[in-house]
């Protein structure tokens, strides 16, 4: 299908992602469901189900649940996936699957977790059908501790309306995810394997669903635009995408690499509160890690968690994340040698890429919505925050009107008696400073490495408001849009954005523009017409070059030159 064709079809979408993966929110309702035809997959057949979007009811096909790999247990445990045996009857693909091993306020998921989800505009099937749809494949995101992607938290309603596939991949998290010893059986870095292993899966089946392998876009949020950039620079992965989109993270923040020596240490401190015997030969040690329950390691990552963020600690500091692998030690090292200078020679996928970030990103860490960690409140956010700006002030020279403003913040922090006007500006700031620290300032050195290739870079800042995202801290609203705030700009969430569905509100309007660049970027590898004829798109995105230009995505959509100065300059 060609992109001037696709382009013009009118496409609303709208969901939420919630960043730890709660299913805390009712999924989206079934208006009418019925069973698929078999489609005949390289492992076995499958059989899902016929549903219908939110907003202009078109029959889409759903499946759930797709073993894409052996279950990683026991002896494969902490290692690369390995491909799925193959079944002979066909297997019921509807419902929910459990998603990986977490910590959600209790431990939930399970081991057997390796599983794809397709969601197709195609609702017949044969063999004899060539695909020609887009394909976006969806990374969730979570800290790389926690999360779970499936159509009740991410509704792919509105993606599906503008005629593309849309496929979720699930992928080990925490201490089963990333792991590393720097041992052959457990080199780090699992949960990054298991993308690509789906993403392989995607290239021999896409086209039984209606897709074109030949069109693949990858697309994460948080710690999945990490994967998804970390994916960039992989061998492993060359091949199995064409586009790829990352909103709100990269692999130069603060908080989403591990040396070798932080890898191994975090899995002996494992190993300590599962009270194995840390003396034991690594061999040995690693078979008990590989034989401890799975609820166990759980919940003792998160025992460790509690304790390290309760003393100096703050959300980003996870335990187990991506870790640069040891090519003598790991055969299919999925990282290697020094990011930096992987950036600096062009060593990655040099395809074309959309990046960005929202304008106040630690603003979603708090009260009352979205937010990384459960049970942050009013009462306790602003120690939190306190955490953030501490972690700040260790950089080696801050800027001098950096260290006025942490005098200021202190001072306001511990005699409680600042103006309610000058206390809420000192605290946005705060908000502002760890924002660019923590994500804004990694994402920029991102662009600016890419912005010098042959492909296209596209780069945006979301300053979208629509009202019903409100954050605070000790009782100040917050400005701005904050990070898992612009999901629901994407997905399909009910309890955020059901008021917006069949209207032609400024909001509705607003997302529709977001979902429609998002797909025309996944059809064409540009996200707006170079004509300009859309209706919804009176703009011309035009590519990223050193020089920052970028797209502000906010009450209007209009190109910008040179991005503002950071905070942390």
């Amino acid at each position: 299908m060609s992109c001037n064709v696709v382009v013009g079809v009118l496409f609303l979408f709208l969901c939420y992602s919630n960043i730890n993966g709660s299913p805390g929110y009712p999924p989206s309702p079934v208006r009418f469901a019925n069973r698929t035809g078999i489609v005949y997959t390289t492992k076995g057949p499958v059989r899902g189900e016929i549903l219908t979007t939110v907003e202009k009811n078109i029959s889409y096909a759903s499946f759930n649940g797709i073993p894409f790999a052996k279950p990683p247990v026991g002896n494969l445990r902490f290692q690369a996936p390995v491909e799925a045996d193959s079944w002979t009857e066909a297997l019921e693909t509807v419902g929910q699957r459990k998603g990986c091993p977490q910590f959600d306020t209790e431990y939930i998921g399970d081991e057997d977790c390796l599983f794809i989800n397709v969601y197709t505009p195609q609702t017949e099937f044969n063999s004899h059908h060539n695909g020609t749809r887009p394909v976006m494949v969806w990374i969730h995101g979570g800290l790389f501790t926690v999360g779970s992607a499936n159509s009740s938290l991410f509704g792919p309603d509105f993606l599906l309306e503008e005629d593309v596939v849309v496929v979720y991949i699930k992928y080990r998290l925490g201490a089963l995810g990333f792991l590393s010893l720097n041992h052959p059986n457990a080199t780090g870095n699992a949960g990054l394997k298991d993308q690509i292993l789906g993403l392989k899966w995607v290239q021999e089946n896409m086209g039984k669903f209606g897709g074109d392998p030949d069109q693949v876009t990858i697309f994460g949020y948080g710690s999945g635009a990490v994967s998804v950039e970390l994916l960039t620079l992989s061998e492993q992965s060359k091949g199995l995408y064409h586009r790829s989109i990352s909103m709100s993270g990269s692999p130069f923040n603060d908080w989403v690499i591990s040396s070798t020596d932080e890898a191994m240490s975090n899995a002996y401190l494992l190993g300590s509160a599962l009270n194995l015997n840390d003396s034991q030969p690594e061999d040995e040690f690693l078979k008990a890690l590989s034989r401890a329950p799975a609820q166990d390691i759980v919940m003792a990552t998160q025992k460790i968690f509690n304790m390290k963020n309760k003393s100096k600690g703050t959300p980003f500091d996870g335990l187990f994340k991506p870790v640069v692998e040891d090519e003598l030690v790991s055969k299919d090292a999925v990282l290697s040698g020094n990011l930096y200078a992987k950036y600096g020679r062009g060593e990655f996928h040099d395809l074309p890429h959309l990046i960005g970030f929202v304008d106040a990103e630690v603003a979603g860490l708090f009260p009352p919505t979205l937010r990384y960690l459960p049970g942050v409140t009013d009462e306790n956010a602003g120690e939190l925050l306190d955490k953030l700006v501490t972690k700040v002030k260790s950089m080696k020279r801050p800027p001098a009107h950096l260290l006025s403003f942490f005098k200021d913040y202190e001072k306001m922090r511990s005699e409680g008696a600042t103006e309610t006007e000058e206390k809420e500006d000192l605290i946005n700031k705060a908000v502002q400073i760890t924002s660019d620290f923590f994500y804004v300032s990694g994402i920029t050195t991102t662009q600016w490495w890419r912005a010098g290739m042959t492909a296209p870079i596209y780069y945006y800042r979301n300053s979208f408001k629509d009202g019903g995202l409100e954050h605070t801290i000790d009782g100040i609203k917050l400005h701005d849009v904050g990070h898992n705030d612009d999901l629901a700009q994407i997905f399909w969430m009910p309890s955020l954005n059901a008021e917006t569905i069949g209207n032609s509100s400024s909001i509705s309007l607003r997302r529709k523009r977001m979902v429609r660049m998002w797909t025309n970027f996944a059809k064409c590898g540009y996200p707006t017409r170079i004509d300009m004829t859309d209706p919804f798109l009176q703009v011309k995105w035009l590519p990223s070059f050193v020089g920052r230009n970028y797209l502000e995505i906010g009450e209007n959509i209009t190109m910008k030159y040179d991005l503002p100065k950071l905070s942390t300059e």
